[in-house]
């Protein structure tokens, strides 16, 4: 039978957000495929049982970063990563938004804001003029 691990974080777990896929595992199951969530904050996790791991909820990752894209280039060193660490790595910083658009791509108004930027809600709304 292949596994596959659905990743998530422990914060995830704890705030009940890991529920929703239960479904998944359900519809994963039906068809022969045993799927369990793992946390990819818990060291402890033996990645490789897995024939393939699918990132599902780890928003999380925005407090530790580098952490985050150690772990999944880790991962892919034996296991099939869905998405790939690249792919996580290039959306990690949002000026993929401005990519996207820049080729075309359909996008909401975006502006970059640099870390430590002291412009208001109000000023950075003078300037991109969101509707409400």
């Amino acid at each position: 039978m292949k596994r596959v691990f659905l990743v998530s974080s422990t914060e995830m777990e704890e705030a009940n957000l890991d529920s929703e896929n239960s479904f998944l595992i359900e519809a994963l199951d039906k068809r022969g495929i045993q799927a369990s969530i793992k946390h990819w904050n818990v060291p402890e996790v033996k990645w490789s049982e897995a024939d393939l791991v699918i990132s599902r909820n780890t928003s999380t990752y925005i407090w530790d970063p580098e952490k985050f894209m150690k772990w999944a280039r880790k991962v892919e060193e034996n296991t099939p990563l869905w998405n790939s660490s690249q792919a996580m790595e290039w959306s990690h910083h949002k000026r993929y938004l401005i990519e996207l658009q820049q080729h075309g791509i359909p996008m909401p108004e975006t502006m970059l804001i640099k870390q430590n930027t002291e412009q208001t809600m109000k000023e950075i709304k003078e300037i991109i003029p969101w509707d409400d």
